[in-house]
């Protein structure tokens, strides 16, 4: 069992309890929403532009967690320890998704001597169609 302490839509502590496969030197940790309302009965989730929220039922009450969409537009859970920066994956996607725009035209701007203008083309509609 893995035990995912994490923060809820008020900032609470919650461990999620669930099988998994432990990878000590993994850098990233993926939680599958199917699994976890596979494990524990009663638990949904909503998405809409900004985030995916899941309720968990819990004896003390239900619990909210509401995940925001990083860099990579996947929704990323906060969790209640702090992420560690010298991680690749927490520096590649750990930033808000309102940073997005901005780091997008700054890779298409003049200045960036690494892609082509046909790439930067492509790089921005990429964006503007909400891809990640």
């Amino acid at each position: 069992m893995i035990n995912w302490k994490v923060l809820d839509s008020y900032g609470a502590e919650y461990t999620i309890k669930l099988k998994a496969y432990h990878m000590p030197g993994a850098s990233v940790r993926l939680l599958s929403p199917q699994s976890l309302y596979t494990s524990i009965k009663g638990s949904d989730g909503h998405q809409d532009a900004t985030k995916y929220t899941m309720y968990i039922p819990s004896v003390d009450g239900d619990i909210t967690l509401e995940a925001t969409y990083g860099r990579a537009n996947l929704p990323l859970l906060q969790m209640s320890s702090p992420t560690d920066t010298r991680c690749l994956w927490s520096r590649t996607f750990a930033f808000p998704a309102v940073d997005q725009t901005s780091w997008a035209h700054g890779i298409a701007s003049a200045r960036n001597q690494n892609l082509t203008a046909a790439q930067k083309e492509v790089l921005l509609w990429h964006f503007k169609l909400s891809h990640a």
